[in-house]
């Protein structure tokens, strides 16, 4: 899996859902942000045919399947004691090609995940409700 950008940032446009953390691990929210990134993702021009799915580390906004998976993490951030932080939130892009594409068509695999990268990162900074925007690298 290739994870290459990580947002984190404040937000009140997004409220906590009761019983959605039954649907991931406790704490992990963010389903409203999902599904907030998934319509801007939508209106920006993408083509997204699935609803946003639970995980156990958050919610999944998928962009693509084929060639390979390309998606949208989002969640809640958490304190050093795992308590959700007010209004605290993280999107991150991760592509998840095959070996012989990570290879073979890792020119594809990095064009894609940057195209969504950037319709992210331009979402992000126009929004006048997200303040603190920080981007880092992810590990990968």
């Amino acid at each position: 899996m290739l994870t290459s950008v990580e947002y984190r940032f404040k937000s009140s446009l997004f409220r906590i859902e009761t019983g959605e953390e039954l649907e991931t691990n406790p704490k992990c929210f963010g389903r409203a942000l999902a599904q907030w990134m998934l319509n801007q993702l939508s209106a920006s021009g993408l083509t997204i045919t699935e609803d946003i799915a639970a995980e156990d580390w958050g919610w999944l906004v998928a962009v693509q399947r084929k060639p390979f998976h390309l998606w949208v993490g989002c969640v809640s951030q958490k304190d050093d004691d795992y308590r959700s932080i007010p209004d605290a939130w993280c999107v991150f892009v991760s592509a998840e090609p095959s070996f012989i594409q990570s290879i073979w068509r890792s020119k594809e695999v990095q064009d894609s995940l940057a195209g969504v990268i950037n319709k992210v990162e331009h979402i992000l900074r126009t929004n006048a409700q997200v303040f603190e925007l920080h981007v880092q690298a992810a590990p990968n």
